[in-house]
């Protein structure tokens, strides 16, 4: 079978069949209707995370997004996840001192690091460090720094309810979200087409512009979070966590496709249907209950374009991000140093995003659906390992990093919740 990429016009090359392994233990697991093993799920979680950890100054723990050494440092996004979806399997403290390293990387202005290594240095941008840890001259840094330590925050918080903790910190989370370049007239995030700065770090090497999907949900989630939390502690401005997100979410359905039932990436550059974000949007129920069951349909109705092996493409098979370059006037015309079509963030499938999905899909009552790729994927982590993404179209599969944290912790918190769903009769 050969598939035309309708964002670029390109001609496509045969699609190898699925590595049979892969696709036997599926069928197995799908045909038998087998529990999900979240007693191996976990085992392998606790395995990865003691894989992941790293001494830093002064004795502190980090945590790598792998236990493979690939990621030599703490990456804000990829320890909130951790912290979100596996606490249980975490020491309080340890990660309490491990949020508070980066906090201490705040810069001046309220911008948070896209990671912090193991010698204290606060890193602002994705990419390799400039010598002396000078600016990064493609992008200063990611847009979804600021919310995703806020959503640090809240997470610890959520595992481990501390006054003291929460309210030392709340401000330097506020100044974090202050950074964000957001519109006056919506409160949606921006990113400014002339000089892009990275947006969700998940999708650091494309560049999309103008007004941003994902980095605008993280923010209203990490705003309503921190409005609760504040409220419980009496601490921070709750009123205005409480109206910020209100903005986005009157806001969200600018973001609709005209021609589909998701939701687009970016209103400028690479403004194509955001799967992560449009799951991501249905879980936090936002918008019409009409949108979002559309939405879930056509991801049931059409699992090959947007799933494999259980896990998902950042957006709709066979399309492809068109710009990867950060100067101004760069686009799909010239090299636009995005990653191989079908590989890594250009139509690999990942397992981070399945927490979203799960959850959007318990938001329309899709139980069995959900249940099933969770199982397909547990499955292919027996059978493959666990990566960072994976694409089996190839004839040589294409593999992200190897023993990655937020595709077995987001898994196991997916498949709890599904357990936790079944117990409740939910």
């Amino acid at each position: 079978m050969c598939i035309r990429d309708r964002s670029t016009g390109s001609n496509c090359q045969s699609m190898s069949s699925l590595n049979l392994k892969v696709t036997t233990h599926l069928l197995t697991a799908v045909m038998a209707g087998a529990a999900l093993d979240t007693a191996w799920l976990s085992s392998r979680a606790s395995e990865v995370l003691e894989g992941c950890q790293v001494s830093g100054l002064n004795g502190t723990v980090l945590f790598t997004p792998d236990a493979s050494h690939s990621y030599g440092a703490q990456w804000t996004r990829d320890f909130a996840y951790m912290v979100a979806s596996a606490p249980e399997l975490l020491s309080s403290e340890v990660v309490k001192q491990a949020v508070r390293y980066t906090f201490a990387g705040q810069r001046a202005d309220g911008c948070m690091p896209d990671r912090v290594q193991s010698d204290g240095e606060a890193v602002m941008s994705p990419g390799p460090m400039m010598p002396n840890n000078t600016r990064n001259p493609a992008h200063d840094h990611a847009w979804d720094n600021g919310p995703f330590a806020t959503l640090l925050l809240t997470a610890t918080m959520t595992a481990w309810p501390d006054k003291v903790f929460f309210c030392s910190l709340e401000s330097a989370a506020r100044g974090a979200l202050d950074f964000v370049n957001r519109t006056a007239e919506d409160g949606m995030v921006f990113n400014d087409p002339r000089y892009p700065n990275a947006t969700y770090g998940f999708t650091d090497t494309v560049a999309k512009t103008g007004k941003l999907l994902f980095t605008s949900l993280l923010y209203l989630d990490a705003s309503r979070q921190m409005a609760g939390w504040a409220t419980r502690f009496g601490c921070g401005d709750v009123l205005r966590y409480e109206r910020e997100a209100d903005q986005i979410e009157r806001a969200i359905d600018t973001m609709a496709d005209p021609d589909g039932p998701l939701w687009l990436a970016a209103s400028g550059d690479n403004g194509y249907p955001d799967v992560w974000g449009s799951a991501y949007l249905v879980s936090l129920k936002l918008s019409t209950e009409e949108r979002r069951s559309g939405a879930i349909r056509e991801l049931m109705e059409n699992k090959s374009r947007y799933f494999q092996a259980g896990q998902v493409r950042s957006l709709p098979s066979p399309m492809h991000w068109h710009r990867c370059c950060w100067t101004p006037g760069c686009d799909d015309a010239g090299p636009t140093g995005c990653s191989k079509q079908g590989t890594y963030q250009n139509g690999a499938y990942w397992a981070t995003p399945l927490g979203y999905v799960v959850a959007a899909l318990l938001d329309q009552k899709e139980k069995a659906f959900a249940e099933q790729l969770v199982g397909e994927c547990i499955e292919d982590f027996k059978a493959n390992g666990i990566y960072e993404d994976v694409n089996y179209e190839f004839v040589v599969p294409a593999r992200g990093v190897l023993n990655y944290s937020a595709s077995v912790t987001n898994v196991l918190w997916a498949a709890n919740r599904l357990l936790n769903s079944s117990a409740h009769g939910s």
